[in-house]
């Protein structure tokens, strides 16, 4: 066992070694998708079919920018695609390497994320960062970068705006905690400066991030303390900072919202909501709560397409089960919030960033989608870390 007050200097060349061996082991369970080649399901229509995005001149960034295609705005992503066309033409294997590239960079931010996560939730300070902390945040970045739910968000091409609009939702969050811990450091408006670049190239990339704010606000009650519940009455506390420095990421939210809305309309993705109406609807955001749960706990039976039922019966044992479960689990952490914050505070981010997905407002046939946990489930894996990081101490005091 390594001594409490070893040094983090004693341990630097984890900082570096593993997140590359996460970012390695990453890449190397992803080769196989290389093998695959553009499928008839939206690849056709946005790669094959599509010579806007081919190339880098003038005429193409402006396309990139003013257009709602497929119902989606994502410049960004467009112009990742321009430049794999540039490299690779149109060779699958380029567009795939370069999916499996960001989503090894997504699993190397990840795990620096959850370090600093760590180290607010047990107090443990930088200088006292032991390498158990270090190994938990890797079983935390592996368990969300191996996971078969990110499957599809990788090795479908057109899903390059998955992984690209992660990267930068990662470095936001990087970039915010820094910027709030130490809280009166002399950087911190540099630091939230840089997190309000990168949230805009999220939302550039993709608009799966417009709740993002609200999951800062949690964060600012925990693990950073620095919004407080008022006993009593209900109220919350905290300095003017904490919402003025929230007001740019809730004006680029509700822009990029609009955007989003604009172009499903201006597309005609947007589906039809006649006999299937609002507690349909609800119904099925309370199913895919409880999807993405189960099949981040046993990933079986996953598939390109969970289709609505064409006879839709809100007494089915799968809608009953899952307004069960979610009720349950929303007492249960409710009920556990002052012994376990950070429960609470997973299962409301994980409410938090899926809500867009839930089918409240339909897109699409499907019921649910593996794509949409690749944001949405950053808090199980986050859990899961922080149990090791937790079993490792009550071993070690059992043991002392």
């Amino acid at each position: 066992a390594i001594p409490r007050d070893e040094s983090f200097k004693s341990h630097r060349y984890f900082s570096l070694l593993i997140p590359i061996l996460i970012a390695i082991a990453t890449c190397l369970v992803f080769v196989p998708a290389l093998q695959n080649g553009f499928v008839s399901w939206d690849d056709d229509k946005n790669i094959l079919e599509n010579v806007n995005f081919r190339g880098l001149g003038w005429t193409r960034l402006q396309w990139m920018f003013t257009t709602f295609y497929m119902g989606h705005y994502q410049p960004l992503s467009w112009l990742t695609l321009a430049i794999d066309y540039s490299i690779w033409r149109l060779d699958p294997v380029g567009y795939h390497l370069t999916n499996i590239i960001l989503h090894a960079a997504n699993a190397a931010l990840f795990y620096f994320l959850v370090v600093r996560l760590l180290r607010l939730a047990f107090s443990v300070g930088s200088s006292e960062t032991v390498l158990e902390i270090r190994l938990a945040a890797a079983v935390a970045a592996l368990f969300f970068a191996l996971h078969p739910l990110r499957v599809e968000s990788v090795a479908w091409a057109t899903e390059r705006r998955d992984v690209l609009s992660t990267l930068f939702l990662l470095a936001t969050l990087i970039f915010y905690l820094r910027a709030c811990r130490p809280p009166d450091q002399p950087n911190r408006w540099r630091w939230i400066g840089l997190a309000w670049v990168t949230y805009l190239f999220s939302l550039l990339a993709k608009a799966a991030g417009i709740t993002f704010p609200v999951v800062l606000v949690l964060l600012d009650t925990y693990p950073l303390c620095r919004i407080r519940w008022l006993k009593g009455n209900g109220l919350v506390t905290a300095d003017r900072a904490v919402w003025l420095e929230k007001i740019p990421f809730a004006v680029l939210a509700l822009a990029a919202a609009s955007a989003a809305a604009l172009a499903q309309s201006q597309s005609g993705t947007l589906w039809t909501t006649e006999g299937f109406g609002f507690s349909s609807r609800l119904l099925q955001s309370l199913y895919g709560l409880n999807f993405y749960l189960r099949k981040t706990l046993l990933p079986l039976d996953l598939a390109p397409l969970y289709e609505i039922p064409h006879i839709f019966d809100p007494l089915a044992p799968s809608f009953v089960i899952s307004f069960v479960v979610s009720t349950t689990l929303s007492l249960f952490f409710v009920s556990m919030r002052n012994r376990w914050p950070a429960g609470l505070t997973a299962w409301h981010c994980y409410i938090t960033l899926v809500a867009p997905v839930l089918g409240l407002v339909r897109s699409g046939p499907q019921l649910a989608a593996d794509r949409y946990s690749y944001l949405s489930c950053f808090g199980w894996a986050v859990l899961a870390g922080s149990g090791m990081y937790w079993c490792w101490i009550r071993w070690r005091e059992n043991n002392r």
